[in-house]
């Protein structure tokens, strides 16, 4: 069978959301096609592996029971991931970029989709640059935000309401609707606790429709649903803790003409998407490449340097030899000569005896 690696919890915001996800996606497991792997990630981003109650998990008593493990492991533990890890590193691409290196394979879309799509500032460039329309939104950078700014933001939005939310981040989590310039600074400051950049969108009256897009380079809209909130809106309580009381309406009671739009304009950025990222692997694979030649190229240069040393050290080692040779053999000849001038003077002193006095 498929051991099945299920993630959940992490460093995020949406770390109690991610343990509801994850129990209930645990319960629905076929166990006679995959064997779940428990994988559970703290607050503090310590991975352990769990093998304990499921509904612990959800109630956030996992940890006690959990083993560390090292990441590097990962691997050989798993066949496929499934990772159920809400917001900051979980849908941002992050965790998909250590599937990617440790060659695991996993459900959901790849490194640049999810960063792109995670950061609303990013992804609402994308948006514009392909002409959809969209709500008018100004991003603020935490640390150059003075509230003195409030007033204009406002201002050049339309007035109030307006919706502030972290940049970074799911289940809005540090999202708040201001009616006013207090509201407003209050807002940002919450929503900066989460991201150091910020986004403030119009208020708008509109309904909210959803639909899932699935697929690779053909993506297929699905039917669009509509949400009805419990709240004011659809914020992190009425999404996960009204007790059922929010709806969803599925299909969305619109026009046909207006559901088709509405999975068109999903269908063209999942597409577009999905085009981003095969550019990316495509410049990646480019660099890859040259990486490789180049590392060819110094690996032959480093060779022949190599050979041409062994060749410099063999001359040399030779020259040694012969000035060893040469310095031998002088010594050879001046011992010889040495003989010789002590022969000719010994001789000299037996011809010629000193006088007798």
């Amino acid at each position: 069978m498929i051991r099945l690696g299920v993630l959940f919890g992490g460093k995020s915001g949406e770390h109690e959301v991610s343990l509801m996800s994850a129990s209930s996606i645990l319960r629905a497991i076929d166990r006679t096609k995959y064997t779940p792997v428990m994988i559970g990630i703290t607050r503090d981003g310590e991975w352990l592996l769990y093998e304990g109650d499921i509904d612990d998990i959800e109630k956030d008593k996992w940890e006690e029971s959990a083993s560390p493990f090292k990441v590097d492991d990962l691997k050989s533990m798993i066949d496929f991931a499934l990772p159920i890890l809400h917001g900051t590193y979980g849908e941002d691409g992050t965790v998909q970029g250590l599937f990617e290196m440790l060659d695991i394979p996993y459900a959901g879309c790849g490194v640049l989709a999810s960063s792109a799509a995670m950061d609303k500032l990013v992804s609402k460039s994308l948006f514009i640059n392909e002409g959809l329309p969209i709500c008018k939104y100004e991003g603020i950078i935490m640390s150059q935000f003075d509230e003195s700014q409030a007033a204009g933001i406002a201002e050049r939005l339309g007035g109030y309401p307006c919706f502030v939310k972290p940049a970074n981040l799911g289940s809005s989590v540090g999202v708040s609707k201001a009616s006013n310039e207090k509201e407003l600074i209050c807002g940002i400051y919450e929503a900066g606790k989460f991201d150091r950049r910020v986004i403030v969108e119009e208020g708008m009256n509109i309904r909210e429709v959803e639909t899932a897009v699935i697929g690779n380079d053909e993506p297929i809209a699905a039917v669009v649903g509509e949400i009805i909130p419990s709240a004011e809106f659809y914020d992190y309580t009425a999404k996960y803790f009204d007790g059922g009381q929010s709806k969803l309406i599925i299909p969305a009671d619109l026009p046909k003409e207006t559901s088709e739009k509405i999975r068109e304009y999903a269908d063209m950025m999942f597409g577009r998407m999905a085009k981003y990222q095969n550019e990316v692997a495509e410049i990646v694979t480019e660099v890859n490449e040259m990486q490789l030649k180049q590392k060819k190229a110094l690996e032959k240069l480093c060779s022949e340097a190599a050979e041409k040393l062994d060749m410099l050290t063999a001359a040399s080692d030779k020259t040694l030899s012969d000035m060893q040779r040469i310095e031998g053999s002088k010594n050879a000849i001046c011992g010889q000569i040495e003989n010789m001038i002590n022969e000719t003077i010994d001789t000299g002193k037996a011809l010629n005896p000193p006088s007798k006095q």
